[in-house]
């Protein structure tokens, strides 16, 4: 859809930067769920963090919205992978927050912990596949 080159053209960068901002935010989740455990804040740390992580990401799928009427909503195989890893992020994400509820409780953060650790080395490989897959 040539009408909306400039569109695409705008949030192209955006959308882009976003990715890589999304990365920072997965890297200090990783930093902020694997120090300070014994800390009785630790838990109010993760919680006051989400809402940032899930902004950024929500401003990523808008953003890609975006992108995806600029090209007139044909759906390639790169971004399809785009999607299913946008999916695959608030699902990881959902069970992260689950597991944090149901561990600190029971006072039991070493286990959230490793978790977090494969949630968040997770979230960066399916960016990275989003971001890399050539299709």
């Amino acid at each position: 859809m040539p009408h909306l080159a400039e569109l695409f053209a705008y949030t192209y960068p955006i959308h882009k930067g976003l990715m890589h901002l999304l990365l920072t935010l997965i890297v200090i989740y990783l930093l902020l769920t694997q120090f300070g455990v014994s800390n009785k804040n630790y838990v109010l740390r993760v919680r006051y963090f989400l809402p940032l992580y899930h902004g950024a990401l929500s401003i990523i799928m808008f953003s890609g919205i975006l992108l995806l009427a600029a090209l007139g909503f044909n759906l390639t195989l790169k971004i399809s992978a785009m999607i299913l890893s946008v999916i695959l992020l608030i699902a990881i994400s959902v069970i992260g927050f689950k597991k944090l509820k149901f561990y600190a409780p029971k006072n039991e953060l070493h286990k959230f912990k490793r978790f977090a650790l494969f949630q968040g080395l997770a979230e960066i490989l399916l960016i990275v596949f989003a971001g890399t897959f050539k299709g």
